[in-house]
């Protein structure tokens, strides 16, 4: 049985990781920490997955879909816009750790 959260309890868990990846991507520029972060598998691992991973949308109701069933894109605009803001800020990092190793 598939749980579905609350457009607020979504939104609350979209904000934790987008902080979190903001946290990430701020400590891979200090110089100091980049040979500890580029060689800790967890932080390797929640980068490659924060760059891959969508926002969860599982507070999309039916009237959210297209007739064809497809999730409409604009429906949260604000989303999208953090979504991508995870994604280059996630690259950014990636790309500061990878110059380490």
């Amino acid at each position: 049985m598939a749980l579905l959260l609350s457009d607020e309890a979504v939104d609350i868990n979209n904000n934790i990781r987008a902080c979190a990846v903001l946290a990430i991507e701020r400590l891979s520029t200090v110089e100091e920490a980049r040979p500890i972060m580029s060689h800790h598998e967890g932080i390797m691992t929640a980068l490659t997955r924060a760059n891959f991973k969508k926002f969860s949308t599982s507070h999309i109701s039916p009237k959210d879909l297209g007739e064809d069933g497809q999730y409409i894109d604009n429906i949260n605009e604000g989303d999208s816009e953090l979504e991508e803001q995870v994604h280059l800020l996630t690259k950014v990092a990636l790309k500061n750790l990878a110059d380490i190793l």
